[in-house]
This record gives C-alpha cells, structure tokens and sequence, in this order.
C-alpha cells in the first residue's frame, strides 16, 4: 500500500489532498532508526559513564549514570529536529581528520595569546571582524562558528545568512579568519561546494 492512500482526511473521511500530505515524495522508515541510534546513544553515554566513574560496585553510582544517560537520551531526542542531514562514512573520516587540523589550529592561538600576554605592551586590539562565508547548511555554519570559538583569541559573536561576526584580539587573528582556511576545511567536511 502507498502511503499515500493511507493519509485519510479525517473531518471528511476521505484522502487528503497532495498539499497536505506531509513529506510528499519521500517514504523513509526513520522512526526504527530513530529509537537503534536512541540505544546505542545510551549505550555509548552509559559505558562513558562507567568508564568515568570507575566504580562498578555502587549501585547508586551504577542507577545515576543509566538514568542519566536515559535523560539525555530523552532530551537529545527532543531536541534534535525531525530531518537529520545524513552523513556518510566518508564524512566521518573527513571529520575525524578535522580534529587533528584544528587541534593544531588552537594550538597555534594558544601560543599567539600567551605571546600577546606575556609581552610588555600587551598588543592587543580588540575588533569585531565580519566574516563572509559561502556555507549555507546549519550544520556546516555552527560547526565553522564552534571552530571559531574554540580557537583562542576569536569568539563568534553572531552568525547570519552568509557572514559571521567575530571578536578577534589582534590582526593575526583576523587576517587568519578572512583567509577561508577553516571555511575550506570545513566545505570539504560537509561535502559543500564552495560559490
């Protein structure tokens, strides 16, 4: 059976028109992936949680962490929007070869601010910096702002359609910011074709 005709228009007993049918022209059975991904985000917060605690004799420490892990559950499955974008195993090696990129990325920032600190005169000038960019999914632009941010010396301010606006100490920062290198990164990462 289609879904299609399944979609009954219950004021008047009949089908609903196309224009109500919601999620017209996709048939995805999310909700098994839905409560497999809801077990093993409870799987792996609970084994965290164990692995954490260390003690595995307390069943008081044992109860909190399960019903912990179950209210995360519960509230990241409240949460999370009803299209999640899909990501594939080529996403999850590109992002994991992000991490070390940006590690190293904070860690230059680490030095530049504690060189800034340290330094007699203190240089600094703090900016606000406009930051353009051409990624255009929500995922794509939160993950280049937390990138931002967790690079010392920069603290994304406020993120709009196609620009972002930073604080940055110094011009290192900024002129680091205006080059697009975490942008690119981060295109890749999300398999966004840059305009």
């Amino acid at each position: 059976m289609d879904y299609r005709t399944a979609l009954l228009d219950t004021s008047r007993g009949r089908r609903a028109p196309p224009s109500r049918i919601v999620g017209r022209g996709r048939c995805e059975p999310i909700r098994g992936t839905i409560e497999v991904r809801s077990f093993l985000l409870f799987l792996a917060l609970y084994g965290f949680w164990l692995i954490l605690s260390g003690e595995l004799k307390s069943n008081f420490l044992l109860v909190v962490g399960a019903l912990g892990s179950l209210a995360t559950v519960i509230l990241c499955r409240r949460l999370s929007p009803m299209e999640t974008p899909r990501s594939s195993p080529a996403t999850a090696v590109r992002f994991i070869l992000y991490l070390p990129w940006l590690l190293w990325q904070v860690t230059l920032a680490n030095l530049d601010v504690i060189r800034r600190v340290w330094h007699p005169k203190l240089p600094i000038r703090p900016r606000l910096v406009r930051v353009p960019t051409r990624l255009s999914q929500p995922l794509a632009l939160t993950l280049l702002a937390n990138s931002i941010t967790l690079t010392p010396g920069t603290v994304t301010v406020r993120v709009s359609k196609g620009e972002l606006l930073v604080h940055a100490l110094d011009d290192g920062p900024r002129e680091h910011l205006l080059d697009g290198s975490m942008e690119k990164h981060i295109a890749a990462l999300e398999s966004e074709e840059s305009r």
